[in-house]
């Protein structure tokens, strides 16, 4: 089952991990929870493309920014992070943004599902 919840942006580790303080409902707060995007696989950090990369997705979903994350089956990947869909309900003109895709959409990350088949 996945799990919609309000969120602010703390940081911006890398393409594919970001630090969020995470809105559960009833006033309670989860601060520095570390979300890995779910589908996708950026360039490393030390490399040029990690670089731009992070780069992008800090510019697009700035520290302070409210968005929502939607986690994935509340599974944690190999390193402890949640996996997790980073969504925005208004982009300024109002449509829907989806980053994980757009990441992969403008060529700063590729899609991954691990080793196992693709998820329907």
């Amino acid at each position: 089952m996945d799990y919609t919840y309000d969120a602010v942006v703390k940081t911006v580790h890398d393409g594919d991990t970001v630090t969020l303080d995470v809105d559960c409902g009833f006033n309670i707060w989860i601060h520095d929870m570390k979300i890995r995007l779910y589908g996708i696989n950026a360039p490393e950090l030390n490399t040029p493309e990690g670089k731009r990369s992070q780069a992008y997705l800090a510019s697009r979903i700035p520290i302070g920014s409210k968005i929502s994350v939607v986690t994935i089956k509340d599974k944690q990947e190999k390193y402890g992070r949640i996996l997790g869909i980073l969504e925005s309900g208004s982009t300024g003109v109002g449509e829907f943004m989806n980053f994980n895709k757009e990441m992969v959409k403008n060529g700063y990350a590729k899609e991954y599902f691990g080793v196992g088949p693709k998820p329907v």
